[in-house]
C-alpha cells in the first residue's frame, strides 16, 4: 500500500509540475503538441498499470484470506451482553467465553448478535470482524501452536463493552478428543481441590457457564471481578466493612449482588439471577462454587424426588430418538436450536406438531435466519418432524424460573379467555424476566404470533408448556 500511495503522490507532483511549467503560450502549444502528446500518455499509461497490478495483487490476497480452507470445522458464534457464546458442530459441545479448537487445524466462526451490534478482534491471529444481529458473518483462523489466545470486543456497544472477552484453547488432537467426549481431568486450582463429578456441584458447574458466570469470574482476580477460588471461609474486604465468605453470603451476592460489593469493584454484575434462578438452582451454585476452595458436596448429590435417581444437570435429559437426531445433526438444526432442541438464536422445538415442522423446514421463516432446507428428503423430514413432535418440552433441560412462569400462566388464562391484547401484553412481561437465550427467541416468536392473531400456533405452545390455553 506504501508503494501505490508513492505512485499516486509521484503522478500528483507530475501533473503539478507540468501545469506549472507548460506557461499559456498557445502558439507554442499548438506548435508542440504533437511532437510531446506520447509523453503524458506514456507516463500514465505506465502508472495506471502498476496501480492496477497492485490493485489485482491485493485483490487476489484479500479474497485468498477471506476463502475458508474446506475442512474446516465451523463455530456457532453469539455476541451478547455481555458474553460469548460457541456452539460447535456438528457435535454441538457448547462453550461460554472460551473456545477450543485443535491446533494446526482451521476453525472459520459463523457469528451473528442477539442484542446489537458486536465486534471481536482477536490480535493474535490478525482478525477483526463485525457482529450484527438479523444477520451472519464469517471469519476463520488457524492456530498452529498449542497455548491460550485472548480476544476481544473492539467496538463500543455499552457501558460493559469491556467485560466481552475470553480465549481461544489450542490443543492437541488428543486433548481435544478427550475435552470433547468430557473425559479431560480438571485442572486441580492452587489452595483447593478440582471440583467433584456429580450432584450438586455438576449441576452448578453447568449454571456458571450457561449463565456467563465465567465471563467475569476467573481463576484469578481481574479489573473487572474477583476470583471465586479458594474463598469460601476467608474473609474479605468490601467496600463497606468486611464479610467472611459462607453460604449466606454467596447466596446473597447472587440473588441481590449489590447488597455487598467486594472492595476494589464495582456493582456492575447483573441482578436477573434472583427471578431467573431457583431455590435449587442457586444451591447448586453454592456448592460449586464452594468445592473451588476444596469445600465437597456434603449431599452426597442432590435426587430427583420423582424418579429417585441422580438429578440431571441443565441440558443432559432425554434427547431425539436417534434416527431423528442424526438428521437434525446432519442438517445443523443443533446450531440454532441446541443440542437438546432448547433453542439459542432459534427457538425451542420440543414438542411442536410435525406438520408444523414440516411446513417451516420447507418454506423457511421470512424475515428470520430460518431459511427454507429443500435438500432435506421427505422420508428424513417426517422422521425429524416426528421426533420434534415427540420431545417433551422439560426434556431441552429449560428452566423456567417462577417470575417467568407466573407471566406465562397469565397469558394462557389471556388466551383462553379470548383477549389476545393481554396475551400479548403477559408474554411481554415474561419476555422482560426471561434470561435464557432459546426462551427468549420462543417468547418473541410467540408474541409476534400473538401480533398476527395466530391462534393455532400460540393454543400449541401453552399445551407443550402444559398450561392451559384454547
Amino acid at each position: 500500500m506504501l508503494v501505490v500511495g508513492f505512485l499516486f503522490a509521484l503522478g500528483i507532483i507530475l501533473l503539478a509540475f507540468g501545469a506549472l511549467t507548460g506557461g499559456d503560450n498557445q502558439t507554442r502549444e499548438k506548435q508542440d503538441a504533437d511532437k510531446h502528446s506520447a509523453l503524458p500518455l506514456l507516463w500514465s499509461t505506465v502508472i495506471g498499470v502498476v496501480i492496477l497490478v497492485f490493485f489485482l495483487w491485493s485483490s487476489f490476497v484479500y479474497l485468498n484470506s477471506i476463502k475458508t480452507p474446506d475442512n474446516a470445522e465451523n463455530v456457532l458464534t453469539v455476541a451478547k451482553h455481555w458474553v460469548w457464546k460457541f456452539q460447535h458442530t456438528p457435535d454441538g459441545k457448547g462453550e461460554i467465553d472460551e473456545l477450543h479448537v485443535v491446533v494446526g487445524k482451521p476453525v472459520r466462526l459463523i457469528m451473528t448478535s442477539q442484542d446489537t451490534t458486536h465486534s471481536i478482534f482477536a490480535p493474535s491471529f490478525m482478525q477483526q470482524q463485525a457482529i450484527l444481529p438479523g444477520r451472519f458473518t464469517a471469519m476463520w483462523f488457524q492456530v498452529d501452536k498449542a497455548g491460550e489466545y485472548p480476544f476481544f470486543t473492539s467496538e463500543y456497544d455499552g457501558a460493559g463493552y469491556t467485560r466481552m472477552a475470553g480465549k481461544v484453547i489450542a490443543m492437541e488432537q488428543a486433548d481435544y478428543d478427550a475435552w470433547l467426549s468430557g473425559k479431560a481431568p480438571a485442572k486441580p486450582e492452587e489452595g483447593g481441590q478440582k471440583p467433584a463429578a456429580g450432584g450438586l456441584v455438576a449441576e452448578g458447574e453447568a449454571i456458571f457457564a450457561s449463565q456467563g458466570c465465567s465471563g467475569c469470574h476467573t481463576d484469578a482476580d481481574t479489573p473487572v471481578a474477583p476470583t471465586l477460588h479458594d474463598i469460601f471461609g476467608k474473609e474479605i474486604a468490601l467496600t463497606e466493612g468486611s464479610v467472611t465468605v459462607d453460604d449466606a453470603y454467596l447466596t446473597e451476592s447472587i440473588v441481590d449482588p449489590a447488597a455487598k460489593v467486594v472492595k476494589g469493584y464495582n456493582d456492575i454484575m447483573p441482578k436477573n439471577y434472583g427471578s431467573d434462578l431457583n431455590d435449587d438452582q442457586i444451591q447448586a451454585l453454592v456448592a460449586y462454587i464452594k468445592s473451588l476452595s476444596g469445600v465437597g458436596d456434603e449431599t452426597g448429590g442432590e435426587t430427583d424426588g420423582e424418579t429417585g435417581g441422580a438429578a440431571a444437570a441443565p441440558g443432559s435429559a432425554m434427547k431425539l430418538p436417534p434416527d431423528a437426531m442424526a438428521i437434525y445433526e446432519a442438517n445443523g438444526c443443533n446450531a440454532c436450536h441446541g443440542q437438546n432442541l432448547e433453542g439459542m438464536i432459534g427457538p425451542n422445538l420440543a414438542g411442536l406438531d410435525a406438520d408444523y415442522v414440516t411446513h417451516i423446514v420447507r418454506n423457511g421463516v421470512e424475515g428470520t435466519a430460518m431459511a427454507a432446507y429443500p435438500q432435506i428428503s421427505d422420508d428424513d423430514l417426517d422422521t425429524l418432524a416426528r421426533g420434534v413432535n415427540s420431545l417433551a418440552f422439560a426434556a431441552t433441560g429449560m428452566k423456567v424460573n417462577p417470575t417467568v412462569a407466573g407471566h406465562l400462566q397469565e397469558a394462557a388464562k389471556a388466551f383462553d379467555a379470548g383477549d389476545m391484547d393481554g396475551t400479548k401484553a403477559a408474554l411481554e412481561a415474561a419476555l422482560e424476566a426471561c434470561g435464557q437465550p432459546g426462551g427468549h427467541v420462543t417468547l418473541q416468536t410467540m408474541i409476534r404470533k400473538a401480533g398476527e392473531g395466530d391462534a393455532d400456533y400460540l393454543k400449541m405452545r401453552f399445551a407443550i408448556m402444559g398450561l392451559e390455553g384454547g
